[in-house]
This record gives structure tokens, C-alpha cells and sequence, in this order.
């Protein structure tokens, strides 16, 4: 399955290796790929994670982190 998430708060790469491990080290998740310039996380899971659990790892990694939303684009 694949979930996809706009990123707030990303302002450099810094940021996005940060999320980058954030969201590879919770269970289930195969693959994260994120785009710097549209701010888009792309996540291939084996099972359904909620919202909650990519913002709580993201907020566990840093404290400059702002949140996730869902991306509702085609």
C-alpha cells in the first residue's frame, strides 16, 4: 500500500533526511521517498499506518519539525 503526505515545515535538506529516517524507522514501512521541491512524502507500507504515528515520529526527531498532512492529489 502507498500513503502520501504533504510535509510543513521542511525548509532544507537537513529537514528532509531527518523525515526521511523518521518514517523509515516505524514498523511496516518498505520505502519512503520525499520530494524537497513539492514537499510530498511517498510512503510504501505492508499495512496502513494512521497520520498520527509519521507526525509523532517526525516530532521525535526534531523539535524544528512542524507536521504532516494528508495529500489528497491524484
Amino acid at each position: 500500500m502507498i500513503q502520501k503526505y504533504q510535509l510543513r515545515g521542511m525548509t532544507c535538506k537537513g529537514c528532509l533526511r531527518i523525515i526521511h529516517s523518521a518514517m523509515s524507522e516505524i514498523d511496516d514501512v518498505l520505502d519512503v521517498g520525499i520530494s524537497f521541491k513539492d514537499s510530498i512524502a511517498t510512503i510504501k507500507l505492508e499495512k496502513y499506518k494512521h497520520l498520527v504515528t509519521f507526525e509523532a515520529a517526525g516530532q521525535k526527531k526534531s523539535t524544528k519539525y512542524d507536521h504532516i498532512c494528508r495529500d489528497d492529489s491524484p
